[in-house]
């Protein structure tokens, strides 16, 4: 699977990078490592499921996606900004 980049750039998509994003802006949030775990592993199991789905996807979409996919607010706004604030 490939992912359209703003620029223009393609790259391929790593579902193990959903997961690390997630495991750590949870972990950040305050999740225990088993809930994190289990949150960042939801998240990319439904990702991933959607992922092949579709014939081309843009990074924007997939974020949103991830964001549509964690319930938690904190964990939200720790994924979005993650670059910001750590």
């Amino acid at each position: 699977m490939k992912i359209m980049k703003l620029s223009g750039k393609v790259e391929k998509y790593y579902e193990n990078k959903v997961f690390d994003s997630v495991y750590n802006s949870a972990l950040n949030s305050h999740y225990s490592k088993e809930n994190a775990k289990e949150l960042a592993h939801n998240v990319k199991k439904n990702v991933s499921k959607w992922m092949k789905k579709e014939k081309k996807v843009f990074s924007f979409e997939i974020r949103d996606k991830i964001v549509s996919n964690i319930p938690d607010e904190e964990v939200v706004t720790m994924y979005i900004h993650h670059d910001e604030l750590c």
